[in-house]
């Protein structure tokens, strides 16, 4: 197991394998696409002690993203090609309903989870930021791509030696790594791809 003493390249090679990071909180806009915060990407994440990464932390929450991106995904699969309103709806498509796929450990040593589990809960106590309520999986157009559209993101992004980094997972299911300054960009041209795509008159489920 990797300690505190990680290099930067050796995260590097956890990432190419499929694990990727944590991530940094909503533009204001995100309300607009459904999302739950509107809190903004703070510049002191950066301040954050490099030793404080690990291996398992970057492969912990990449996995959590993953798992959660898929379910989202299998979950349109059975309500008309549409994404979930909220966290709180995927509870019953990750395996055994457990907290741990909603919080980071930290986020769920902070906020013990419930006996039995809620979606209320999720939703007020969740690690991630989702963007896509209720919106359809389109097939790839010129002017909307799954695999460039961010369904979620980490609200906390870790800070490496290299800068501050954040991960998402997209809409096709894949978990992303890249830097701050970049993902809020893509952040707000996931929210205008989901504003085109979403029906304007959607009825919350």
């Amino acid at each position: 197991m990797p300690d505190a003493r990680i290099t930067f390249a050796q995260i590097l090679v956890v990432v190419a394998i499929g694990c990727a990071t944590i991530i940094p909180a909503a533009t204001s806009r995100a309300a607009d696409a459904g999302s739950k915060s509107d809190t903004v990407p703070s510049t002191q994440v950066a301040t954050q002690p490099a030793a404080k990464v690990t291996a398992r932390d970057i492969a912990v929450n990449a996995g959590q993203l993953k798992t959660l991106g898929e379910a989202a995904i299998a979950y349109a699969n059975q309500h008309h090609n549409v994404l979930p309103h909220d966290l709180g709806q995927l509870l019953k498509y990750v395996p055994e309903a457990d907290a741990a796929y909603f919080l980071t450990p930290a986020d769920l040593k902070a906020h013990p989870a419930p006996s039995p589990l809620t979606a209320d809960w999720i939703n007020k106590n969740s690690s991630f930021i989702y963007l896509a309520a209720d919106t359809p999986l389109v097939n790839d157009t010129p002017c909307a791509s799954r695999a460039s559209t961010i369904m979620m993101y980490a609200k906390d992004p870790f800070a490496l030696p290299g800068g501050a980094m954040v991960n998402a997972a997209f809409m096709d299911g894949h978990v992303e790594l890249d830097g701050v300054e970049r993902r809020k960009r893509e952040i707000v041209e996931s929210l205008d791809t989901i504003q085109r795509i979403r029906p304007v008159d959607k009825e919350q489920k």
